[in-house]
């Protein structure tokens, strides 16, 4: 497991938010539901008739509590109760008035969650690098993108991927989701950094940055506000399962978890 928290400097001010990126086995997932879950999401875990359903679901709300806890380590998980909202956004229901928002993603057996406050919206995407997504995208691309993609010199794979993952993530900050057209989400420019991150910009949504790792075999995008200065380095990181039961106690995190 991966697990950070991220200051956000700004000029006028500065905010924190925390990653989680959890690789993790269906079984072991639901043995241990009940150490993370609120009521009510187990209820709603109970009602995804199919098992990829179910994982999916415990893999997102397991990387989102393990976030929420970086930030607040003094309340148990199982008192956070996330929901989807109307456009199946994730809303956050907290003790004590605490105010913060999620981002969620997951693909396979892997799953990703940023939480954040309400005012630094945010948004994240993991992916595994496939052929097929490449074929998926390609034909969505601008000329431009093109050659933004040939740009990066990395595997085909990974380069289409990485394109997806900032669309989506994009559509995720915007809370639009994948239906505001592919024009409108175009990414006008990429550069890699030193440390192999690899910083986005938009033709439209200009207020807004994308940064891009390549972890394993899949790849993980943030959007954020361009401005924001951050310094997350993940690209050096290798995502291992836990090997030990998972413990959520209050202001620690246990059973041998790789936490960084």
């Amino acid at each position: 497991m991966i697990l950070k928290t991220i200051k956000l400097v700004r000029k006028e001010q500065c905010f924190e938010a925390a990653l989680c990126i959890v690789r993790e086995s269906f079984g072991r997932l639901t043995e241990s539901c009940h150490k993370f879950l609120h009521d009510d999401e187990r209820i709603r875990l109970r009602a995804f008739e199919y098992e990829k359903k179910q994982r999916d679901y415990l893999l997102g709300r397991y990387a989102s509590k393990r976030a929420i806890q970086k930030l607040y380590p003094y309340y148990p998980p199982v008192e956070f109760n996330i929901y989807p909202g109307v456009f199946g956004h994730p809303v956050v229901v907290a003790p004590d008035q605490v105010r913060l928002q999620l981002s969620i993603s997951h693909t396979e057996f892997v799953g990703a969650a940023l939480a954040f406050p309400e005012a630094h919206p945010m948004g994240i995407d993991v992916e595994y690098a496939r052929s097929n997504t490449a074929s998926a995208i390609v034909e969505q691309l601008s000329a431009n993108e093109m050659m933004l993609v040939n740009s990066l010199g990395l595997d085909r794979r990974f380069a289409f991927t990485m394109f997806w993952t900032i669309k989506e993530a994009l559509g995720k900050v915007t809370k639009c989701g994948m239906t505001l057209p592919f024009g409108m989400m175009a990414v006008k420019s990429v550069r890699q950094s030193d440390d192999g991150v690899v910083v986005g910009e938009f033709s439209h949504f200009i207020q807004y940055k994308s940064l891009s790792y390549v972890i394993d075999d899949f790849v993980c995008t943030l959007v954020l506000p361009r401005k924001t200065s951050i310094r997350l380095n993940l690209s050096s990181l290798s995502l291992e399962a836990s090997k030990a039961p998972w413990e959520f106690e209050s202001g620690k995190l246990d059973g041998g978890l790789h936490v960084i």
